[in-house]
């Protein structure tokens, strides 16, 4: 009797961790997400159905509330992104540490912050990565267009370390979703892809067409001597003959 229990519980909870675990849990998902699609509270980016069951998958491996999760996860270059308010709460709801808290220092570009917490099981004090003005200079976060990193750099500063402590100590809350701020400056950055050297064969007669970004390279066929056809004398003698005829 205890076994099957066991197994029953065991059942629950990988079904729990998501809705494509079978048939009747991705059934069930697709028509919740179908009546969230079509709530007027939710973000417009879950008005669709497939949006809306990805989210509720998301909740239910995070645990959380999937209002929640779609008021608070956002669509940033094709990528989702945490708001890091709701990153925040959620290590401090998780119950491993007391609530976040954030050690300021320095002045200018020197201006950190250090996002911790108290372990409660240990009692150790745990601390993110530093975040500094000059870290953000030297990422290129600071001077971007829109950048909030001049306007408002000490809430800038301790967003950033929470979304670091987070991903460091909790990726099973995030599930290694990046911040919104965070995507906005770094997932958006284009992998500088170079053109591959081409150099056209000998027998390349025609020009070959590369893009590089925006912009349309053109290589025009090398026309060398080595590739014209030899003169055929047979065909030359026949046309003298043809002549004498």
């Amino acid at each position: 009797m205890s076994n099957n229990t066991n197994i029953t519980t065991t059942n629950t909870d990988a079904s729990a961790l998501s809705v494509f675990t079978d048939s009747n849990s991705f059934e069930l998902a697709q028509r919740a997400g179908k009546m969230l699609a079509a709530s007027d509270l939710v973000p417009p980016q879950f008005k669709q159905i497939p949006n809306a069951v990805l989210a509720l998958n998301i909740a239910q491996r995070m645990g959380a509330d999937v209002f929640a999760v779609m008021q608070s996860l956002y669509i940033v270059h094709g990528r989702p992104a945490w708001s890091s308010q709701f990153l925040i709460a959620m290590v401090n709801a998780s119950g491993r540490y007391s609530p976040m808290q954030f050690k300021m220092s320095g002045q200018g570009d020197s201006k950190a912050c250090i996002a911790f917490a108290k372990h409660r099981e240990t009692g150790d004090i745990v601390e993110g990565p530093e975040v500094s003005i000059a870290m953000a200079k030297a990422e290129g976060w600071y001077g971007k267009n829109g950048s909030k990193w001049q306007t408002l750099p000490d809430l800038m500063l301790r967003y950033r370390a929470a979304g670091f402590f987070a991903r460091l100590y909790c990726p099973d809350l995030c599930l290694g979703i990046r911040t919104m701020e965070e995507e906005n400056e770094i997932g958006n950055k284009a992998s500088s892809r170079e053109v591959p050297s081409f150099t056209p064969t000998k027998q390349t007669d025609m020009a070959v067409e590369m893009i590089n970004g925006t912009e349309t390279v053109v290589i025009e066929a090398e026309e060398t001597s080595e590739n014209a056809p030899e003169p055929d004398t047979r065909a030359d003698a026949l046309a003298d003959v043809r002549g004498l005829v």
